[in-house]
């Protein structure tokens, strides 16, 4: 079993190991509107994100974290554009995707013209008891 290094402990990979991860539905009600996905910007640990899939009816859509329920405060961008029209999906051999820092919730942003659906799974603070 591969270890996952953390601050003074070991263990195994998050998206990989025994812990419960939570998959959410990914629904953005309007063309680039920017909604969060996770609640954790209180709790001081890191959500691990495991995998996604996206479908980006219309214009571009992204992944992003911040706080708030836009991540409009301290907003930064995971991904780049996502192809408009187009169906994306990552998912993780074990390894987490995406590591977002402590106190921010995960986000996504709807395509530039309509809405985006899909789903992401992550493994959250509460979650993570080595």
């Amino acid at each position: 079993m591969a270890l996952y290094a953390g601050a003074a402990y070991a263990f195994a990979p998050p998206c990989a190991g025994s812990y419960v991860s939570t998959t959410k539905p990914i629904i953005v009600p309007s063309a680039a509107a920017t909604v969060a996905i996770s609640n954790h910007s209180s709790t001081a640990g890191v959500i691990y994100v495991c995998g996604w899939h996206l479908l980006s009816t219309g214009g571009t859509s992204l992944l992003s974290y911040g706080t708030g329920t836009t991540c409009g405060t301290g907003g930064v961008n995971l991904t780049g554009a996502l192809a408009a029209a187009d169906t994306v999906t990552q998912h993780s051999d074990g390894s987490e995707l995406f590591k977002i820092p402590p106190g921010n919730d995960l986000c996504v942003t709807g395509g530039t013209s309509a809405a985006g659906t899909g789903w992401v799974t992550y493994v959250s603070p509460t979650n993570l008891n080595p």
